[in-house]
């Protein structure tokens, strides 16, 4: 329990929804979620079940995806659009999922507990 209370701040200020409202409760406020999570996982590994994601058939679905409408472009200029707008979107996807976390997640909790 001393490892679990050094690593909950601050990844447990997350809650299962999207971080405005005070309801749902976060993690740091309710273990229902995580723990009930974890029995989970533990099941599925007894059952020899592997947990991890299959990272390369995640990747090519977003490749047979990303083919599938880039095909449907008529133009050069739509496919030049696509393919910038698409290239922009995965470099700030990581910054956006940050700040969802950071403002909505972990400030909001803090906010709603005050």
């Amino acid at each position: 329990m001393d490892e679990l209370e050094k690593i909950k701040d601050p990844w447990f200020y997350f809650n299962p929804g999207t971080g405005f409202y005070h309801i749902p409760r976060s993690w740091i406020d309710d273990l229902d979620v995580p723990f009930s999570g974890i029995t989970g996982y533990i099941k599925r590994l007894e059952q020899g079940e592997k947990i991890e994601r299959d990272k390369e058939k995640i990747q090519n679905e977003a490749e047979r995806l990303r083919k599938g409408y880039y095909k449907l472009l008529r133009t050069d200029e739509e496919k030049k659009v696509f393919t910038e707008k698409l290239s922009l979107a995965k470099t700030v996807f990581p910054y956006v999922e940050e700040h969802n976390f950071y403002i909505e997640h972990w400030h909001h909790t803090i906010f709603w507990n005050k």
